[in-house]
């Protein structure tokens, strides 16, 4: 089930060029379409499984902050660690000052003051793709999160049209692993394996189906309703959350 990534692969998001050119994307007409899809699939997600008393939320992975800046203004108390202070830099100047931010290991981070002890919901947003051993990472952050806790996840799906494309040329995705649904649910089973519990309550879904193409000739709401009604499983995204 584990994958892993080049040993010693440098970080790209480690490159303050990179990390400064991060956010341009969502500045264009395709991403930010594609943003706007990722994250109604992630609304419906928190509004089919949190609860009014859900209100703390740790993003691992949060670069820029994009996303934990956008669960802030869903009205959680929103919390992020990241390995590049690079990005950590920008995420600091751009987001909301009741956001903290940390620098820090996703594969072995120590939680202190400012940041609470536990965490109602533990979020993985387009982060597991560049992290060596994701399940290692995923049982340590277990530790943080509190009884009847969600484990959220946004993943960029290998079976999909940009999963295909984004291997085909040397960029930040080079050696990024990317995700199947079967690898989710293989997950699932681990946690259920290693927590002795069973996981009733999860959900797995796809979004965000148009191909760039499609997008700029105003395709992408038409194509999401009609692939989603079909439970189409070849989205760009996936969207994932297990109550632990």
């Amino acid at each position: 089930m584990e994958h892993q990534q080049k040993k010693n692969a440098h970080n790209p998001f480690s490159d303050q060029k990179i990390a400064e050119n991060y956010e341009s994307f969502y500045l264009t007409t395709v991403g930010h379409i594609y943003d706007r899809l990722e994250k109604e699939a992630v609304i419906s997600l928190l509004k089919q499984y949190s609860s009014d008393s859900t209100q703390s939320l740790l993003e691992i992975g949060c670069g820029t902050g994009h996303w934990t800046t956008f669960f802030h203004s869903l009205g959680y108390q929103s919390f992020g660690i990241d390995s590049s202070e690079a990005m950590l830099q920008i995420a600091r100047k751009n987001s909301h000052e009741e956001i903290l931010y940390m620098k820090a290991n996703a594969e072995n981070f120590s939680i202190n003051p400012p940041f609470p002890p536990e965490f109602d919901i533990i979020a993985f947003i387009t982060s597991l793709e560049f992290m060596n051993s994701p399940f290692k990472i995923i049982k340590h952050t277990l530790g943080y999160l509190r009884k009847n806790g969600l484990l959220l996840f946004g993943l960029l799906n290998a079976d999909s049209y940009l999963g295909r494309q984004r291997k085909k040329e040397p960029s930040i995705y080079t050696n990024a692993h990317f995700f199947t649904e079967s690898e989710l649910i293989t997950i699932k089973e681990a946690l259920e394996s290693y927590l002795g519990i069973t996981i009733d309550e999860f959900k797995i879904q796809h979004c965000a189906f148009a191909k760039p193409s499609e997008i700029k000739e105003g395709k992408a709401d038409q194509i999401e309703k009609e692939r989603k009604k079909m439970n189409h499983k070849n989205g760009n995204f996936i969207t994932a959350i297990f109550k632990i």
